[in-house]
């Protein structure tokens, strides 16, 4: 019986050990990301954190960076919020706003699209 309880236990650790590894590397990518994807787009990504509200052109590749980011599945919204300075409703929001424009506007799709490209995960 012994036996058994040592094993789960070393099992345990494995899976502890692979989720604190798989944790560290998503984190690098979700930076690595962030980074490619606001050079892309061509804005200062401090701009969209330290900002309560943006508009025009800037809100615009904000949401679509929060959307390129959603779309990946590498963080929560809750996540994504602490890293925008933005509740995690906001994000839902933010989200379901540019799936509109997309469904709406082939150039937004297009612009998703050609960013998304840029990344394999």
């Amino acid at each position: 019986m012994e036996l058994g309880i040592v094993s789960l236990n070393s099992i345990l650790h494995s899976l502890d050990m692979f989720f604190q590894c798989t944790c560290i590397h998503m984190s690098a990518n979700v930076e690595d990301l962030l980074k490619k994807s606001a050079k892309i787009v061509q804005i200062d990504i401090d701009k969209c954190v330290q900002a309560k509200r943006l508009h025009g052109i800037d809100k615009h590749k904000r949401d679509l960076i929060v959307y390129l980011l959603w779309n990946k599945g590498l963080m929560t919204n809750e996540k994504l919020g602490q890293l925008f300075n933005m509740s995690y409703s906001a994000i839902s929001h933010c989200v379901k706003r540019f799936k509109e424009k997309m469904n709406k506007d082939k150039k937004v799709k297009n612009q998703f699209e050609k960013l998304n490209s840029q990344f394999k995960l």
